[in-house]
């Protein structure tokens, strides 16, 4: 009797405590040993208030990640209170309702467990905090991409699920009168189970590739469009690459040779001449004023001279000009410009960029970097040429991953200027 209470108290140290309010209080650490089960069950508070916080605070895109992730109720394993809560702000963003704290509300005092409101057994206290200081508990931050939390928590579940398994079958294999084989087998098929379900989005069989391309054939043809990719005012792209295509680009010469004029007209044909699309333009050797001005001299047909120094008496370039400034301000929402007047950008810049671009702009999206080896990694000891492989392998992860159009620069030495570039040289 001494050892089951012992056992049944040793156990409720080791759950997260519940204050009043609701709120979920991590395990305390101070003053004593922290075992493995208490350290994976802080860990899974963390991150399931993490998850809250970040949806409470910013619904549209982190709801979208979630929705992205095909993350449930079901991925929390932590204490019942956050299933709950979960449960009702993801069916208050499926219900199209404005996700805050007067609409979680009403769906937790209509919704009972075990004869009382939800909003009883959850507590109003959490409801408010989670909606005025989301970010206020030890190790909850905010953060524009949720999906490092997702995979932790899902990393966890499995690793959970697959040691009660083994566990289970070990007792088994070690006790049973079943035939070893067999007790052999079941655990395997079990363990396939698991990892089919955790792995099923990322292999897919041939029946998925050919229903997501009848999709897209479908949609094409209401759109009155073959497999033709991005236009461009460059007839020679649409000839020979078939139009722009969401895939990666390097584009590469001599110094001098105009690499920057021809992505900075690139990057204005592709918002120009396609309303679905968004172009993030990474400009790494010139200031935005400068791009701006590339930007304006294009749309408007002006030297860019005169834009830059509006005071040569010309009146058509300067009707022109005023002309230029309009059309690049109309893009605005739809082609950004980059540079680093806010510091160094890494590649991780990039790729939050593009990931939080394509969640709020709901569309496509087309990056431009000019040039490729200005784009810092966090490993500063390669060497030139190893940098520029890992940032091209990379970059093109991005591009097929996120399903973007990425067009880089890179110069080639300055030996060749005075001469056609051949392969060896890139």
């Amino acid at each position: 009797m001494a050892k089951s209470r012992r056992r049944s108290t040793e156990q409720a140290n080791l759950v997260p405590e519940r204050e009043s309010s609701g709120a979920v209080a991590l395990p305390s650490t101070a003053g004593e040993h922290m075992t493995v089960l208490d350290q994976m069950l802080r860990e899974m508070a963390v991150d399931e208030e993490i998850i809250l916080a970040n949806l409470a605070f910013d619904p549209t895109i982190i709801g979208k990640q979630l929705r992205d992730k095909r993350f449930t109720v079901s991925d929390f394993q932590g204490v019942e209170a956050n299933r709950a809560l979960l449960g009702v702000f993801l069916d208050t963003i499926e219900a199209e309702e404005a996700l805050n704290a007067a609409n979680v509300t009403l769906r937790l005092e209509n919704e009972r467990k075990a004869g009382k409101p939800l909003i009883d057994w959850i507590g109003r206290e959490r409801v408010h905090r989670l909606f005025t200081t989301p970010f206020g508990a030890p190790g909850v931050a905010m953060t524009d991409d949720i999906e490092p939390v997702v995979d932790r928590i899902r990393d966890r579940n499995v690793r959970t699920q697959a040691r009660r398994l083994m566990v289970l079958y070990a007792e088994k294999i070690a006790r049973s009168s079943d035939d070893a084989y067999e007790v052999l087998g079941g655990c395997i098929q079990e363990l396939r189970t698991l990892f089919l379900q955790g792995s099923a989005g990322y292999i897919r069989n041939m029946d998925a590739h050919i229903d997501e391309m009848r999709e897209l054939v479908q949609e094409h043809r209401q759109r009155r469009k073959g497999y033709i990719g991005y236009e461009t005012d460059f007839p020679i792209l649409q000839e020979r690459l078939n139009g722009i295509q969401k895939q990666f680009y390097l584009v590469t010469g001599g110094v001098g040779m105009g690499k920057s004029t021809f992505v900075t007209q690139l990057a204005w044909d592709l918002a120009a001449g396609n309303p679905e699309l968004t172009v993030l333009y990474f400009s790494l050797d010139l200031n935005r004023l400068d791009v701006t001005a590339k930007l304006v001299a294009h749309a408007s047909d002006v030297p860019i001279d005169y834009v830059k120094n509006p005071y040569l008496a010309n009146v058509a370039f300067e009707q022109r000009r005023q002309d230029g400034l309009a059309k690049v301000a109309e893009m605005r929402e739809r082609l950004l410009v980059i540079d680093e007047g806010n510091g160094r950008i890494f590649l991780d810049d990039v790729r939050k960029l593009v990931k939080r671009t394509k969640l709020e702009r709901g569309g496509d999206v087309a990056v431009i970097i000019d040039p490729i080896f200005k784009i810092h990694v966090k490993n500063d000891r390669l060497n030139f040429n190893e940098r520029c492989n890992l940032l091209s392998a990379e970059l093109k992860t991005i591009s097929a991953v996120e399903g973007v159009t990425l067009i880089a620069t890179a110069g080639l030495p300055k030996a060749i200027s005075n001469r056609r570039p051949v392969r060896e040289d890139l």
